[in-house]
């Protein structure tokens, strides 16, 4: 419609919005192609309409945006050139020493891509910057989604760390917070992912009972968000927790089911000739399991 109203040709922002939503929900789909082609038609038009080296939110968003497809994709050093754009432009905007949630989300976001490079000293650093704007924002004790997600992604990072009394703090803080915003018997991935993590924890401790049951209650929760049969990232990584459980328990039949699971699914999500870390991650799992088993 917005098309039809401007000119199928024409530079405007509801539909540069557009293209921005549309990407949005690709990249929710796990379709990272259609995703980036959306985001950055969105991103074009926007340096049309304001200037290619304008400061604006809305480019802003689209730096953002693009960056958050490539760090889905894996290619971390495009997600941080994206993010660090973004960061730039929007300090640009609303001041390099202001309080804003966008601000926040940058912070936030860089963080986790330094994680995923295992660079834990930056990312430590630019999720509690992430955090403490949060907090200045909303109110130190307030209960919202940045701040759980804050304190997850902390938790995260003193994970890695081998630091599991700090990150079953941070984790515990974010899904005792995120339930008191959803609701304690809410199916909701941000508490999926809660649960999942603590399960994480308790695994590298060696509590595989505690473990185990954090994983089921994240992969049931999982299912019943995105449906029992779907192709999810999220209920792949569940799969894979799951098998990795019980084959630190030695049984080698089930994590063997649990891990072929994960790569089916992952191979459904990416494609079965894609490169991806998390299908290399479902191989190395299943080899792994075949060498205990003595094949």
């Amino acid at each position: 419609m917005h098309k039809a109203v401007y000119g199928a040709e024409a530079n405007h922002p509801d539909i540069g919005t557009s293209y921005n939503n549309i990407g949005l929900v690709y990249h929710t789909l796990g379709d990272y192609g259609q995703a980036l082609e959306y985001h950055t038609k969105s991103l074009d038009m926007c340096k049309a309409i304001y200037g290619a080296e304008a400061n604006h939110t809305d480019i802003a968003t689209s730096h953002n945006n693009i960056g958050s497809v490539y760090d889905s994709l894996g290619d971390y050093g495009q997600a941080l050139e994206y993010y660090t754009k973004s960061l730039d432009m929007r300090k640009a905007v609303y001041g390099a020493e202001a309080n804003h949630t966008n601000i926040g989300t940058s912070y936030n976001n860089i963080g986790l891509v330094y994680h995923s490079l295992g660079d834990y000293g930056q990312a430590l650093e630019y999720h509690t910057k992430s955090l403490d704007m949060r907090k200045a924002i909303y109110g130190a004790e307030a209960n919202h989604t940045d701040i759980a997600t804050s304190h997850n992604n902390i938790g995260s990072v003193y994970d890695s760390l081998g630091d599991y009394g700090q990150a079953l703090e941070y984790y515990t803080k974010s899904l005792d917070m995120r339930k008191a915003i959803y609701g304690a018997e809410t199916n909701h991935t941000d508490i999926a992912t809660s649960y999942n993590n603590i399960g994480l924890v308790y695994h590298s401790l060696g509590d595989y009972g505690q473990a185990l049951k954090y994983y089921t209650k994240s992969l049931d929760m999982r299912k019943a968000v995105y449906g029992a049969e779907a192709n999810h990232t999220a209920i792949a990584t569940s799969y894979n927790n799951i098998g990795s459980v019980y084959n630190s328990l030695g049984d080698y039949g089930q994590p063997l089911e649990y891990y072929t699971k994960s790569l089916d699914m992952h191979k459904a999500v990416y494609g079965a000739e894609a490169n991806h870390t998390n299908i290399a991650t479902s191989y190395s799992n299943i080899g792994s399991v075949y060498y205990s088993l003595g094949d």
